[in-house]
């Protein structure tokens, strides 16, 4: 007579090769990340540490020890954190300058989170004051707007308020944004992030590629760059056989307009409000298809703009028509041949 395995032991095994199968199949954790992207409405976070060592030695990019509040799985949870400044022009010219998360791998497990994403990038706004709050806010439009022209490939983003604690008082109140880093987008999409090395235009998928550079010229911004990946995450994902360009950071974006925003010396404009056209390699059969497919977006980018209430009504109405022209002139084949048809 064969032996059989007692019913707790089945039902054991069963529920491991279930689990197995649905995490195999999700092929995504929730990570820390989720936690505050899930969150409702703009949630206000706690973060403490040595804000004066944080902002005076931001150049050093020193991580320091702190604490961080944030919700998840519909309550605030505390962690113990490094934190440090991170970024480039906007860590020089800013005050308060980007910064990175970094969390202990012990108490992401505590709450049931992926360990391998352990780090948030944080961009706050650049200084106090209301003004430059809005510089922000322009910014998450921005990528609301990217969202839009690209609904399958776009980075994620969570708006927040920072209450900045030093020896238990609250030293600033700050608006800032959670953006997707790198690690993140690979989690999410299934895919890998390109690092290292340079990536040139005819790697790229050219549908996504010409979504991301029209979109560039849309909202005015020239701060990028494809071979050293520069504002650029390069992404490659199973179901698309080159590489994917996902744009972020819109703060030199004519459209977010930041005091400190200038085209680059090596650029034929003076002021980050002339459109200056970046693509290559780009036919007429594509540009005039490009071109067809903002048009159809149209209505959807201004209704989101509309829509943008952390903006007064004078903002969206200057953003609308500094996006109206651009659409005027993708409604000219001729003009669209013209600007957008490069080697």
């Amino acid at each position: 007579m064969k032996k059989t395995l007692k019913s707790p032991l089945w039902i054991l095994l069963l529920l491991i090769f279930t689990f197995g199968s649905l995490s195999a199949q999700n092929g995504h954790t929730k990570s820390i990340f989720d936690c505050v992207l899930e969150a409702e409405g703009v949630p206000v976070i706690k973060i403490e540490t040595n804000w004066n060592k944080l902002i005076n030695q931001k150049m050093q990019e020193e991580y320091l020890p702190g604490k961080i509040t944030l919700p998840c799985n519909g309550q605030p949870v505390d962690f113990d954190i490094r934190v440090r400044a991170r970024g480039m022009m906007r860590k020089q010219v800013c005050f308060f300058p980007p910064v990175k998360v970094d969390f202990k791998n012990g108490q992401l497990e505590k709450q049931a989170l992926d360990t391998s994403i352990d780090k948030l990038k944080v961009v706050f706004q650049c200084r106090t004051g209301e003004a430059n709050s809005e510089f922000l806010f322009r910014e998450k439009l921005s990528y609301d707007l990217y969202r839009v022209v690209n609904p399958d490939y776009f980075v994620h983003h969570k708006l927040v308020k920072f209450e900045c604690y030093d020896e238990g008082k609250v030293k600033y109140t700050l608006d800032g944004l959670f953006v997707e880093d790198e690690g993140e987008i690979a989690d999410r999409m299934g895919g890998k992030v390109i690092e290292s090395g340079k990536v040139m235009v005819p790697a790229l998928d050219k549908d996504n590629y010409l979504k991301m550079v029209f979109f560039q010229y849309m909202i005015g911004n020239t701060d990028w760059s494809i071979p050293n990946k520069h504002n650029v995450e390069m992404v490659k994902v199973p179901a698309v056989a080159k590489v994917i360009p996902i744009p972020y950071d819109f703060d030199y974006a004519a459209l977010v307009g930041t005091p400190y925003a200038v085209p680059h010396e090596s650029l034929p404009i003076k002021s980050i409000y002339e459109r200056y056209y970046m693509g290559h390699g780009v036919t007429e059969e594509e540009a005039l298809s490009t071109a067809k497919y903002f048009m159809s977006k149209k209505e959807e980018l201004f209704k989101v703009v509309d829509g943008f209430t952390l903006l007064d009504e004078k903002s969206r109405s200057g953003i609308k028509k500094y996006l109206n022209p651009f659409f005027d002139l993708i409604e000219s084949e001729k003009v669209v041949k013209k600007v957008f048809v490069q080697n």
